[in-house]
């Protein structure tokens, strides 16, 4: 079930423009499958980033969603974060 959903997501056809007047510089992609990751510390360091990678298979870092999933951790409560990312760390 869970590839027959990442594929239906892969051939998802996202549309460039709203309408006649207004559209995105750049053809919209949607990325299935990465691994993110949330920290108590901003990321802006290309070594630690590539660190991250090669070591956790972490492609993506944000620091916004820490203070959630901590509160909900350690209240026994069970998270799970969607987030997207539209910029590179350091990069």
């Amino acid at each position: 079930m869970k590839n027959d959903q990442n594929s239906m997501m892969r051939e998802m056809e996202l549309k460039q423009c709203v309408n006649s007047t207004l559209c995105l510089e750049k053809k919209p992609k949607l990325v299935v499958g990465l691994k993110g990751s949330t920290s108590n510390i901003f990321v802006d360091n290309a070594a630690y980033r590539d660190f991250l990678f090669q070591t956790f298979q972490v492609s993506s870092s944000g620091m916004e969603s820490f203070a959630m999933v901590m509160t909900s951790l350690s209240n026994g409560f069970p998270v799970l974060v969607s987030r997207g990312f539209s910029n590179i760390a350091s990069g």
